[in-house]
């Protein structure tokens, strides 16, 4: 601890000394007797000051303000004998620590004071008072000497500079206001010799225009001289009386601190008013900004910036303006509760203007105090370098292609000197940078190229002209090589050229290909003539085995046309009155055989339909025909019609849709079902333990487009490695396939993979042998539709329910049965029906009777269905006439047959296509509906039935074992057992659905009906 001792009392000084070093450890004394003494060590570093008030050359007050002034932490005690308190108290308002009375045994207590200022040193802070410079004129010495005195006593942040004549006084003042003043205030006496008071205020106001406190003290009271003094600018008037001086400091210190507060103001003024200018005329946004983030004030530099007017930006939270991705920076360095110091950094963020465009912005942010250190609100200033850094990004762009071009890129100045080469240039060339920089691109020359060569390339470039060209160059190892240039002026802003700048490519393995090519077809042209008999002889061989080729595929689709027309004619015959027949006979067990027939005859037609589908999409026949497609319904859809046979199985049927997929897509509903039910039918038939699963995901979607997969996964029996090779063939089956058991003809993987093919896809296989597979496709870019998806057509009508009015229908068909059948679907439904069995006859007839409909044949001898057709659309009054097509062809061109034919029918037909076609195009009536109607035993709902009459548990205690043996295994005994259990049951409970239920099971025994059998047997353990 380093002491500073003022005392001139040396028995005080020593007492001091010895006290001190015997009570504080480690502490240095330096003792001075005199304030001179004292000033010439105050400039050691001093921890502790004693000061004594009363000294030889003055008091020690006189030091105070100069060390409170140079170190503000120093520990300040004055020292006052007793009749100095007064003084020691006024010294604690003016910075000092603490004063002891010399006195007693206070040195006993100095050591302990100062080791608690020690200790307490930095939690308070000093009272720092403005040393205050006054000129005071006085005539009277002995004036001057009690002013001195009391000043230096009592008021010691005075300094008072006398003078005693008011010549002195003008002299030590400035002459005009432009001059710096070194006084605060200026004191002076009013009665004077020469220049008086009254004058001299004159000469400083009026005159010299000086802007300084003046004081004037007088020991006349008259209110006249006090009001003419005033009005001349004086600040203070006093007069001098009893107690004067100990006025006087007080007076001196309000005139300073009014004249402060005066020039204050007007700084301050000044300050807002030059604050305001920059602020609104500012060449960057500015922003007056609240602790919490607040836009008080914004600039119109700020408004032009973010194209918002005031009212837009202000009261709103910056927050709001800044870029999302740097808000938590903006948050992070400002604008938080508490924060008060704060680094006036410059840093880059990204703002939003009000149409949403970001902006790059260089922002600074200062905080603005009080005159308590009190934060306010801080000063934002916001740059939009948008523009500089694109340019910024646009150069780094360029210079990294440049760098990293592969071509070579060299700049040089106009006298040819290399200014730059990019790292391509040395690594062709072999020349660090370093050793081409200010060479001429000579170095690398061959002597391969003329005088006039160059002279020419440097007349195109100086004229400001690209010139472009090839080199043969030589490498810095020698090693020639050729390279393609392009030679160019760079200009500055005023179009003046500055450099040169050549881009090179290496082109000498491409020399050197030009080289062999030219070879190559020297070569080839000694042998093109040779071939060229060869491949006149190749092409006519070609040309014959084209057209043999393309009379195949006409025999082709001939044979398919005329198999098509030859299969499905009987075929409709068959189906269509075996569908009448089902609807005129009651006899069950006749009923199941026509079931028979139709289901066997659904069968072939569906083999021949896969055959024929094949052969469509192989000759490029079909087209796809997208429509809106909602895909959950089409996913329910296809679920439903598989859910009996995968619930006869004891299988698990699934299906799920992303939530994400659009719920309406444009696709050829049609194929895709195809390809569903395909695939869907293969697992299940595949499976006999476990689950089979439909899932359809999202994979990508757009505004306007979505890609989905769709995946169909079973438990089954797998397909071997070698077997997922050949299922997609025609008529493929994997080896060891039994064919009893599975059946198939191998064609529908083969029909499903060509559609996909449509649709720039391929069935995706992935399976392993035992356990499972996973037949899977995509759809690319499938247009969304938004509008309201088409919904059916309503109920199928029954023949019962309708009635026309009379109306004549043609039936045109050379196969007499065909037409006889379409007779019986119309029979009773008071139409009037005329058979004819060509088209030459049917034009006759319908010129001659104008029938009010026509179905016609399309292949028929003498005049086909299609001349017909449009021979009548050709007669006036015919135009309007319904002409619908039956045909048995499936290779026709759907869009050309409507422009003649108003729909088509494909047989073989049944009777509710025939009836709708007729209800779209004739006048009915509805026949009303029989409310005693049969229900079907496979409506009932026979759980409802049980829990209704209270059978629950008496139908599983008479049920459950025979329905759990047949499980294991189906024994026709045991069936027909079950039957005549089932109808004994409901005779003894009086409950007709179970009775009709036995029925049922017992004509599906006899009639060999496996389906009916399997879905009553479900129906039955659904209620176990």
């Amino acid at each position: 601890m380093n002491i500073l001792l003022l005392e001139d009392f040396k028995l005080d000084a020593d007492l001091a000394l010895r006290s001190l070093k015997s009570n504080l450890k480690d502490c240095n004394i330096d003792i001075a007797s005199s304030i001179k003494e004292a000033r010439k060590l105050i400039h050691n570093e001093y921890d502790v000051a004693l000061l004594d008030i009363h000294l030889p050359d003055g008091y020690g007050t006189e030091l105070l303000n100069e060390l409170v002034e140079r170190n503000d932490q120093m520990i300040i005690i004055m020292l006052t004998g007793s009749g100095d308190e007064e003084v020691a108290v006024t010294s604690l308002k003016s910075g000092a620590d603490n004063y002891m009375i010399k006195e007693g045994d206070y040195l006993e207590h100095l050591p302990g004071i100062i080791t608690y200022h020690f200790e307490q040193r930095g939690k308070k802070e000093k009272v720092k008072k403005k040393i205050i410079n006054v000129l005071y004129l006085e005539d009277q010495l002995p004036d001057i000497e009690l002013t001195l005195i009391h000043f230096r006593r009592y008021a010691f942040n005075f300094r008072i500079h006398p003078v005693t004549n008011g010549q002195q006084m003008l002299a030590a003042l400035p002459k005009s206001e432009d001059e710096e003043c070194e006084f605060q205030v200026v004191l002076m006496d009013y009665n004077l010799p020469g220049l008086t008071a009254i004058e001299l205020a004159k000469e400083i106001r009026q005159e010299r225009k000086l802007d300084i406190p003046i004081v004037i003290v007088t020991s006349q009271g008259s209110e006249e001289v006090a009001i003419q003094a005033l009005k001349l600018g004086v600040d203070e008037y006093l007069v001098k009386g009893d107690n004067y001086l100990n006025r006087l400091p007080s007076l001196l210190t309000s005139a300073f601190q009014k004249h402060e507060l005066i020039t204050q103001n007007k700084q301050l003024i000044e300050s807002e008013r030059k604050f305001r200018h920059s602020f609104d005329y500012a060449n960057v946004g500015k922003a007056l900004v609240g602790l919490d983030g607040t836009l008080l004030q914004v600039n119109p530099k700020l408004c032009l910036i973010m194209e918002s007017d005031k009212e837009d930006i202000e009261n709103k939270n910056i927050v709001d303006f800044i870029y999302k991705e740097d808000i938590a920076l903006m948050q992070r360095m400002y604008f938080k509760s508490g924060r008060i110091h704060l680094k006036n950094e410059e840093f880059e963020i990204r703002v939003v203007n009000k149409h949403g465009k970001i902006l790059w912005a260089i922002v600074s942010i200062s905080l603005v105090e009080d005159l308590s250190d009190q934060p306010i609100y801080y000063v934002l200033h916001l740059q939009d370098i948008t523009i500089r850094k694109e340019a910024i990004e646009k150069n780094r762009q360029l210079s990294l292609s440049v760098e990293q071009s592969p071509a070579m890129v060299l700049i040089t100045d106009l006298k040819g000197r290399i200014k730059y080469v990019n790292p391509k240039f040395s690594e062709v060339t072999g020349y660090t940078r370093e050793e081409v920089l200010d060479k001429n691109p000579r170095l690398l020359k061959s002597g391969n190229k003329s005088a006039e060569d160059y002279r020419l390339l440097w007349d195109t470039i100086t004229k400001g002209k690209v010139w472009k060209g090839e080199f043969l160059n030589r490498k810095k190892d020698g090693t020639p090589f050729w390279e393609s240039a392009s030679i160019s002026p760079l200009k500055d802003d005023q179009g003046v050229v500055t450099h040169f700048i050549a881009i090179k490519l290496d082109v000498t393995d491409q020399k050197r290909n030009e080289h062999r090519i030219r070879k190559l077809n020297e070569e080839l042209e000694e042998r093109v003539e040779e071939r060229t008999k060869e491949l006149y002889d190749a092409n006519l061989k070609l040309e014959a085995a084209r057209r043999s080729a393309d009379s195949a595929n006409k025999a082709k689709s001939e044979f398919l046309a005329n198999m098509s027309h030859e299969i499905r004619t009987p075929m409709n015959a068959v189906l269509g009155f075996a569908d009448i027949l089902d609807r005129q006979i009651d006899n069950k067990v006749q009923k199941s055989y026509l079931k028979s027939i139709k289901s066997s005859g659904k069968t072939l037609l569906g083999i021949i339909n896969d055959i024929l589908d094949l052969s469509k999409i192989e000759s490029g026949s079909i087209q796809l025909h997208p429509t809106p497609v909602d895909i959950v319904d089409l996913v329910k859809e296809v679920r439903n019609m598989f859910d009996l046979r995968a619930a006869e199985k004891g299988l698990e049927l699934n299906a799920y849709v992303d939530a994400e997929i659009p719920n309406v897509l444009l696709l050829d509903e049609l194929r895709i079902k195809q390809v569903l039910m395909n695939l869907i039918s293969n697992a299940i038939k595949f499976t006999q333990i476990g689950y089979v699963n439909l899932k359809v995901k999202l994979l990508l979607k757009t505004n306007s487009t979505a890609d989905i997969s769709v995946c169909v996964e079973d438990s089954g029996i797998g397909v071997t490695k070698e077997g997922q090779s050949k299922i997609l063939k025609p008529f493929e089956q994997q080896e060891g396939q039994d064919d009893k058991l599975y059946g198939g003809t191998g064609l529908g993987l083969a029909i499903s993979d060509r559609i996909m093919l449509l649709h720039g896809s391929r069935i995706d296989v992935q399976s392993e042998v035992g356990k499972g597979s996973q037949f899977s496709f995509e759809l690319k870019n499938m247009n969304i539709y938004y509008g309201d998806v088409p919904t059916g057509g309503g109920a199928v009508l029954e023949p019962d329910s309708v009635k026309f009015s009379g109306q004549t229908i043609f039936v045109v068909d050379d196969d007499a049965e065909n037409r006889r059948l379409v007779k019986s679907y119309l029979e009773n439904l008071n139409l009037t029906i005329v058979e004819i069995e060509n088209g030459k006859i049917a034009v006759e007839r319908i010129l001659a009777d104008k029938p009010d409909f026509v179905f016609m044949d399309m292949r028929m001898p003498k005049l086909s269905g299609m001349d017909a057709a449009k021979k009548v659309r050709s007669i006036q009054g015919f135009e309007k006439l319904p002409i619908i097509l039956l045909t048995a062809s499936v290779f026709y061109d759907t869009a050309e047959l409507l422009k003649v034919f108003d729909d088509y029918l494909t047989k073989p037909i049944q009777i509710e296509q025939v009836l709708e076609i007729l209800c779209k195009y004739l006048e009915y009536t509805m026949a009303a509906k029989d409310n005693n109607e049969s229900i079907s035993p496979f409506d009932v709902n026979l759980k409802a039935v049980l829990l209704e009459h209270d059978l629950k548990e008496a139908f599983q205690v008479s049920f459950t074992e025979i329905l759990s043996s047949l499980q294991q295994k189906r024994s026709n005994v045991q069936i027909k057992q079950l039957a005549n259990q089932l109808m004994e049951f409901g005779q003894a409970h009086q409950v007709k659905p179970i009775v009709e239920l036995g029925s049922e099971l017992d004509v599906a025994i006899r009639s060999y009906s496996i389906e009916e059998i399997l879905t009553i047997l479900h129906l039955l353990n659904q209620c176990l």
